[in-house]
């Protein structure tokens, strides 16, 4: 795809930061070094204890002219990750949105696959893709992929499987930002998790989400992380946020059958089991359809993916 053209979509890449000084840097020049052109960069501060917004300044000043436009949002309270992604989206006015983590990092060619896979299949609305795994600073050798629950499932399987487990790596998606306003973006009410509510309301909605089998992405597992700092005030945001989300999950659930629903009230139990009524609930799940339904699943997902990693 020839990205000198001024008719090439704009893409808006927003980057989510949060205390993201020790990778930051990596971030930014992931996008710079994109082959694609046509792109605005936002970052999107949410008020950061340490010095990321100083170097996000600095950086946007000199690198400036590599793009359509930047722009460097900060708050001067914590509102979470939700708010954070919609922050940035919003500000933004390309036709195609990239947003990610200001740990992780794009690969040089991501925009263009992922906007050459839009012009072959222009009825997608969401393209997730195969994601490799940094930890820390160093690249493992692990790739994670959805490959399987798009190859594998069948259509209603898909929306099981994502509605009480999790299928779909945030880090690689691309989307359309029509679409991302016509669903109303992220639920800020479920403040520390923005990604999972997303897709189960664009599953509902029928919208059309795809893969591609490409790695554009690098997923940094970072200690200091959200999920990972249980010191840190919003690990405890996290939690709350966990239980705003379950309920949302669960009435999705009803939408579809009494038993799945009660069969993801037992899965939520396990979370905590010093209350009677909830070691009651994790036990039951042994006379649910949908345990052994899942077990199946379980199976196949192991079975094609051993086939998958066999073949390669």
């Amino acid at each position: 795809m020839s990205n000198q053209s001024t008719n090439q979509p704009l893409v808006s890449v927003c980057i989510v930061t949060y205390n993201s000084a020790d990778f930051i840097i990596e971030a930014l020049d992931s996008v710079a070094a994109q082959t694609y052109k046509n792109i605005e960069l936002i970052v999107s501060d949410d008020c950061s204890k340490d010095n990321t917004v100083e170097i996000c300044q600095e950086w946007l000043t000199r690198n400036k002219d590599r793009f359509v436009n930047t722009e460097l949002l900060t708050v001067e309270k914590n509102t979470g990750v939700s708010a954070n992604c919609n922050r940035a989206i919003r500000k933004g006015r390309g036709e195609f949105v990239k947003y990610f983590a200001g740990d992780d990092k794009l690969l040089p060619n991501c925009i263009e696959d992922n906007l050459l896979f839009f012009k072959e299949h222009p009825e997608t609305d969401f393209l997730f893709s195969d994601m490799q795994i940094i930890d820390g600073r160093q690249i493992e050798n692990y790739i994670k992929s959805p490959s399987v629950y798009f190859y594998h499932l069948s259509k209603l399987e898909f929306k099981l499987w994502q509605l009480v487990y999790y299928i779909l790596p945030a880090p690689s998606n691309f989307m359309k930002r029509e679409v991302y306003n016509e669903l109303g973006g992220f639920d800020e009410t479920i403040p520390m998790m923005e990604d999972k509510p997303f897709w189960v309301k664009a599953i509902f909605a029928n919208r059309s989400i795809c893969y591609l089998p490409k790695i554009t992405v690098q997923y940094r597992i970072n200690p200091n992380s959200l999920s990972q700092t249980k010191n840190s005030p919003n690990y405890y945001k996290l939690l709350e946020s966990q239980e705003i989300a379950s309920k949302f999950f669960l009435s999705r659930m009803k939408e579809i059958s009494w038993w799945l629903w009660l069969y993801g009230k037992s899965i939520y139990a396990s979370e905590s089991l010093n209350i009677f009524k909830n070691r009651l609930l994790f036990f039951m799940r042994f006379f649910n359809v949908f345990y052994y339904y899942f077990r199946f699943m379980d199976f196949k997902i192991k079975k094609y993916s051993l086939m998958n990693n066999s073949n390669n």
